[in-house]
């Protein structure tokens, strides 16, 4: 519905006056479509995923909508917030209600659910300095519900993002520039800590998956699909598509 309204808009309302940073911004989205496209009709495979294609020129239109739409920058940081919030909530109830082991809420994965839901978690973290004392609780609670969200998930990939966010936090440039103080960073580190001592599941993926690849690469062992959190799998992938370009370059 999203797409058809904003097509329909851009069509017939917006008037499409781009900058040239602009008009090379969505040239790279019909880039991102265009070159893993001509790459799947070259290499014939089981799993193209076209429609992953596709959603980089269904998101055009949606550019081109909302940069005309007018938010005030503090109903736009409102938004970011309550959204945080309702997606923490929306994660406790697929974890203990719904049963989902590793949350993928209303998206197709855990993974994607995980990225979104640590990219609110830093916006919201992020906006704590564009609001007074009497309401900073609202962005506090927002990230922290994003966070537990995240950690709902299992997802290891994007821990790096956190990772480098944290050290970020270290720096003093950084901090003075989103004016934190090192209390503010201590009672981030303390509220981590507490999500993943809560949710220890994305400490256990790592573990299992450090146990069943070190003994197949390094000591050789038999390897089933099967075994808990492996990376084996992706490994066989990744060694498959090199044969590949190998074989066709």
């Amino acid at each position: 519905i999203l797409v058809l309204l904003s097509l329909y808009y851009s069509i017939f309302y917006s008037e499409n006056k781009l900058s040239r940073l602009e008009a090379l911004f969505i040239f790279s989205y019909i880039a991102m479509f265009s070159l893993p496209f001509w790459s799947s009709m070259i290499h014939s495979t089981s799993f193209s995923e076209i429609d992953n294609y596709i959603r980089f020129l269904l998101v055009i239109p949606v550019y081109l909508t909302l940069r005309d739409i007018d938010i005030p920058f503090k109903k736009f940081i409102t938004i970011i917030n309550v959204t945080s919030i309702l997606i923490g909530i929306f994660s406790l109830y697929f974890l203990f209600i719904d049963g989902q082991t590793r949350v993928r809420g209303f998206t197709s994965s855990a993974v994607v659910f995980g990225n979104i839901s640590l990219l609110f978690c830093i916006l919201s973290f992020l906006s704590i300095q564009t609001y007074k004392k009497r309401f900073v609780l609202l962005p506090i609670v927002a990230s922290a519900s994003a966070l537990i969200a995240w950690a709902s998930t299992g997802s290891r990939g994007s821990v790096i993002f956190l990772l480098i966010f944290i050290l970020l936090l270290f720096t003093r440039h950084f901090r003075e520039t989103i004016s934190f103080s090192k209390k503010t960073v201590f009672y981030t580190l303390v509220v981590l800590f507490t999500t993943f001592i809560i949710n220890p599941s994305v400490i256990e993926r790592f573990s299992n998956a450090y146990s069943s690849t070190y003994n197949y690469i390094i000591e050789d062992s038999s390897h089933h699909w099967k075994h808990k959190d492996s990376i084996v799998p992706r490994l066989n992938i990744w060694k498959a598509s090199l044969f590949m370009i190998d074989n066709n370059f």
